[in-house]
């Protein structure tokens, strides 16, 4: 696959962001958690990179969507990043949000759902891939 322009740009960005995130905001009080940066600008990375293998999936006429083992394997990432995205998110916007017990109940709860949901997505794109013996 050829990388067009932007995706170089993107990645650059992520990786400027992550470090920023790291070694500067760290050490300076936001009201939000500096992990959350990190995992955030991770999830928005991973979520483009699916959105475009998933594209570029649908560009190849000559095989079925269906029977594409790297459609599903990029549908399982874009859904499971998409589910728990907002997980690391809304305890920044709250104070004390990460010492909230129902707050650590429903993170386990969905986190559990969307990787039960990713593996059984995997576990299609074994089956599309599968070769006769």
């Amino acid at each position: 696959i050829i990388f067009p322009k932007w995706k170089i740009i993107l990645i650059s960005l992520v990786i400027i962001l992550m470090i920023l995130s790291e070694f500067y905001l760290a050490k300076i009080n936001f009201n939000f958690s500096s992990s959350s940066v990190f995992f955030v600008s991770a999830f928005l990375f991973f979520i483009v990179q699916s959105s475009f293998m998933i594209i570029v999936a649908f560009d190849n006429f000559d095989i079925d969507i269906r029977k594409n083992f790297v459609f599903w394997i990029a549908f399982a990432r874009l859904f499971y990043y998409l589910i728990i995205m907002f997980i690391y998110i809304y305890p920044s916007l709250i104070e004390n949000g990460y010492k909230i017990k129902l707050y650590n109940q429903t993170n386990t709860a969905i986190n559990t759902f969307a990787n039960v949901l990713e593996n059984i997505i995997y576990g299609v794109s074994f089956l599309c891939h599968k070769k006769k013996i």
